[in-house]
């Protein structure tokens, strides 16, 4: 290490060890004092509303929009025409169209596909849609 760096080392190193000391002694204690004291704050929420509950009024509206949309648009047409289900990923024959979970169709998303049948969501409802060895009719859940 050149001289010069060896001297700078030097000088900081002592500062570091010996002013910690010098700047501990110049606070008197009750500065020390003063410094740690926080105000205490006290919070009211004198009649505010709590933003996180849902108000009666508010589920009201959702569940009459839940029902006008579920009314207002009946499961389009959709023929299972197979279903294989055994393996680790399920797909289904659907209007001439393999499908697996996740996968949409006419707006219909794959939410299960398993022995019973192929499980779909559409318009903020379920249905179980029957396997083709099984009975040919939808049913809404």
């Amino acid at each position: 290490m050149p001289l010069k760096m060896r001297g700078m080392f030097i000088v900081l190193f002592a500062l570091a060890v010996f002013g910690a000391d010098i700047f501990a002694q110049a606070v008197s204690p009750a500065q020390k004092e003063e410094a740690i004291s926080v105000a205490n704050i006290e919070y009211k929420s004198g009649g505010l509303r709590d933003p996180f509950s849902v108000t009666s009024e508010e589920k009201e509206e959702e569940e009459t929009k839940v029902v006008q949309q579920a009314a207002a648009k009946p499961l389009p047409p959709l023929i299972v025409q197979g279903i294989i289900w055994g393996g680790n990923l399920p797909q289904a024959i659907i209007n001439n169209t393999v499908l697996r979970v996740g996968d949409t169709i006419a707006e219909v998303k794959i939410v299960r596909i398993d022995k019973e049948g192929v499980e779909v969501f559409y318009s903020g409802r379920s249905y179980l849609l029957s396997s083709p060895a099984g009975n040919t009719e939808s049913k809404g859940r």
